[in-house]
């Protein structure tokens, strides 16, 4: 469930002497121990690790549970993350692909302690015995603080940061073979998938969950409201509902006061100002948690909803309502795609800056048609921009997508990767017209702020079978003398994985589309033919008793 990246792999470089790993001279990472291989058979570590279950101490429990596996025949899919000497652990941090999405793996595996069994039922891609990728269902999961671990870094500019005894996939003039990470060596090259499968569809948006449910006001329709009969003080919140409760049911203002915790004065106040309400009618507008408790179906909420409505808990001020989606499709998608890739996002406001006037058309439209909202023109620096001043809107974006609000939760793009097809080459579409180009080298590149954007589109990109790569750098803005900020840029290459993203995604924007299409005329190398020529001499030798060996060459190198 790594990142998926460029099918050619990525080589890597190591000094034996230091643990240093890096690519192409581009990074370093230390494996921790500093020890050279060839005394490597000297440290104690090394020598007296356990290679049995039955050579195993202070971990009974999980030694006894496995054993029973491998008596019974019957073993389970296991997700282990956690120190040395588990075999297969990387870092909280590392992405990993679920049936809901991609997600950190520490979010995956949970707050445990240890080895425990997994019991939210989550699924994990991973690659089966027969060499394809599927979505398992781990039965445990293990956590544990690491004392040592090795970074390296890609030719192709990803990043693993995992235990020494984590085993990736190299080529080998051999085939393909399984390697722990502290045994790479220099020009290894790592087996990457050229695709890799999205999650199984699923479009419901879900701000009902996760909207603030008390700062959330919910406008109905009235025939909904009068069947419900929601009561009159929903359309208030905090103390004035509880107020205006208490003269609904005919309490005094002491008792009003002392139920509420307010004042006598204050309850006299919300009296006068409501004084024109008629309580025995049911009201249009109710708390989103109320809304909740009635637990109805979704199709009868989407029936009776009309509006939301975000209310500030600093002063109960009412943001501008809006009229929520319900599920994800092309039109939400793009605007998305448009909003994460050239526009400041803060607090209430939503700025979209672009040089191409049908992009702040596109984001303009997009805006009206599918929330009802009134946006803005404006120039500023000579670059025009279109803003949203709508907080309701923020707040509903951010519940329903993870990845416009990086500070909530820790998932990077789960309702993007379990949209249908349409709706994930509307996103990309949309990013790539606003943020990508096409070099006059051939390549497609793509810069971001953001990584987990880029995490996000490599994901969806493999999705629909476009390999890509990607290098961190550091650059300052232009005509600032500010410090230096760090930016991810993403690349397509070579003619197959160009004409691939022409036919799945594509540009709407003419000149980038006429650029992609002149470099997609070209002839290419794929650059991807090892392993199936691999896998037709593994066929014939096994068929034939021979042993492949002597009609594999040294190199991989096909000349």
């Amino acid at each position: 469930g790594e990142e998926p990246g460029d099918g050619d792999g990525g080589e890597v470089e190591t000094d034996g002497a230091s643990g240093d790993t890096s690519a192409d001279g581009e990074a370093n990472a230390a494996a921790g121990a500093g020890t050279s291989r060839s005394g490597r058979e000297e440290v104690w570590i090394e020598k007296y690790r356990p290679q049995r279950l039955d050579e195993i101490v202070g971990q009974e429990g999980i030694t006894e549970r496995l054993q029973s596996y491998v008596e019974r025949n019957d073993l389970p899919h296991m997700l282990f993350a956690g120190q040395a000497g588990i075999g297969k652990c990387v870092t909280g941090e590392t992405p990993v692909l679920t049936g809901d999405g991609v997600a950190r793996i520490d979010a995956v595996v949970g707050e445990v302690d240890g080895f425990e069994p997994n019991d939210d039922g989550l699924s994990v891609l991973s690659l089966s015995q027969s060499g394809e990728f599927e979505y398992e269902r781990p039965s445990h999961v293990y956590r544990k603080e690491a004392s040592e671990l090795v970074d390296v870094r890609t030719r192709d500019g990803n990043d693993l940061q995992v235990t020494p005894e984590h085993k990736v996939l190299v080529i080998t003039s051999q085939g393909l073979e399984w390697r722990r990470a502290e045994n790479l060596d220099a020009g290894d090259r790592l087996v990457r998938p050229l695709e890799a499968p999205v999650p199984e569809t699923h479009t419901a948006l879900g701000w009902v969950a996760s909207m603030d449910g008390e700062r959330t006001l919910v406008h109905l329709d009235e025939e909904f409201a009068r069947r419900w009969e929601i009561p009159a003080e929903e359309q208030f919140v905090g103390t004035k509902r509880d107020v205006v409760r208490g003269f609904r049911e005919g309490a005094s203002v002491g008792e009003i006061a002392t139920r509420a915790e307010t004042s006598r004065k204050n309850v006299n106040r919300i009296r006068r100002e409501t004084s024109d309400l008629d309580l025995s009618e049911p009201s249009s507008v109710c708390s989103l948690s109320s809304l909740r408790s009635l637990d109805l179906e979704r199709e009868e909420l989407r029936d009776g909803v009309e509006r939301v409505q975000n209310v500030a808990p600093s002063n109960n001020s009412r943001s501008s309502p809006i009229a929520p989606p319900w599920e994800v499709g092309p039109a939400i998608a793009e605007f998305l795609g448009l909003a994460i890739s050239e526009a400041r996002i803060d607090g209430s406001r939503i700025k979209f800056y672009n040089t191409d006037g049908s992009l702040l058309d596109r984001f303009e439209s997009k805006a009206r048609s599918l929330f009802d909202v009134e946006p803005r023109r404006g120039t500023q620096k000579g670059v025009q921009y279109v803003e949203i001043g709508n907080k309701t809107l923020t707040e509903y974006l951010a519940a329903c997508f993870d990845v416009f609000d990086q500070n909530r939760g820790t998932g990077i793009g789960s309702t993007l990767l379990r949209a249908d097809a349409a709706s994930r080459r509307a996103f990309l579409r949309a990013v790539f017209d606003a943020e990508g180009h096409v070099t006059e080298g051939g390549i497609l590149e793509l810069t971001q702020k953001r990584g987990d954007v880029v995490t996000l589109l490599a994901y969806l990109l493999a999705g629909f079978g476009i390999p890509v790569r990607r290098k961190r750098h550091e650059k300052r803005a232009a005509n600032s003398g500010g410090p230096a900020r760090t930016y991810h840029t993403l690349y397509i290459s070579s003619v197959a994985h160009l004409s691939q993203f022409d036919r799945e995604v594509g540009f709407t924007v003419e000149e980038k589309a006429s650029r992609l299409e002149r470099n997609t005329d070209r002839n290419g190398n794929p650059n991807h033919d090892t392993i199936p020529t691999q896998r037709a001499v593994d066929g014939l030798c096994d068929r034939l008793h021979l042993d492949k060996t002597t009609y594999v060459p040294d190199r991989l190198d096909s000349e």
